[in-house]
């Protein structure tokens, strides 16, 4: 099972402040990648966090071309779990692909990176959680629900880091890093960025695992008061 959550920034820092359309990947530039995965060979959990390097665009495919490579060490893994993947980390990271193989002439990039996303199941648990519950969610939402540990906020200057500020800090970080801002302490931000994207990835394993079993559960209810076999 390989899980995966992205983190972007916007195509425009200098924009009026306007909502993006989350649609639309011409809005967005990859910041960085999330990746988990459990195997059935070792049945143990590895977590790596990716981040771009520059703010080229040729930084950019780079990132896609280590994602893809990430994910095809593991063969043995058929499902890819996500938490609003469908609408957002699909969507882009197909997206970016489309339009930086315009950018740069880089031809072969969107099949590889449809290739790599390509496995025979994927679970979004935004989506089931919606079907199950008729609500929407976040995943602090989800996880709480289900009992199980929201893991614990992360730090910036004293602020917690929230899904709104991703797009400025992930800014600041690309700027530092491409040598445009002297005063950004790179390599600390990079960490947190790093455990706030581990934070977003770790649980969705024991979340898939619970939604799992309350799904069987409920076969087995509906078959019981059907009096159906089992």
């Amino acid at each position: 099972m390989l899980a995966i959550d992205i983190e972007t920034v916007p195509a425009d820092p200098d924009a009026d402040g306007t909502d993006p359309d989350f649609l639309d990947s011409l809005e967005f530039r990859l910041l960085g990648v999330g990746l988990g995965v459990r195997s059935r060979e070792t049945d143990g959990r590895e977590v790596e966090v990716l981040f771009r390097e520059d703010i080229d665009p040729h930084s950019e495919v780079r990132l896609l071309k280590r994602i893809c490579d990430w994910i095809q060490q593991y063969d043995d893994v058929d499902t890819i779990i996500t938490f609003n993947g469908t609408s957002f980390d699909f969507r882009h990271l197909l997206g970016r692909a489309e339009i930086l193989a315009q950018e740069t002439n880089a031809e072969q990039l969107p099949a590889t990176v449809a290739k790599s996303l390509s496995l025979p199941s994927h679970r979004d648990l935004f989506h089931e959680y919606q079907r199950r519950h008729s609500s929407w969610a976040s995943l602090e939402d989800a996880l709480d629900e289900y009992g199980l540990n929201v893991p614990d906020p992360v730090y910036w200057d004293d602020e917690k880091v929230t899904n709104a500020r991703i797009p400025q800090l992930g800014t600041d970080y690309l700027c530092g890093r491409a040598g445009l801002s002297s005063d950004v302490p790179v390599d600390a931000l990079e960490e947190t960025l790093r455990e706030y994207t581990r934070r977003d990835v770790e649980p969705l394993f024991d979340l898939a695992g619970e939604m799992e079993i309350g799904r069987l559960q409920r076969r087995w209810q509906q078959k019981a008061l059907s009096g159906a076999d089992w």
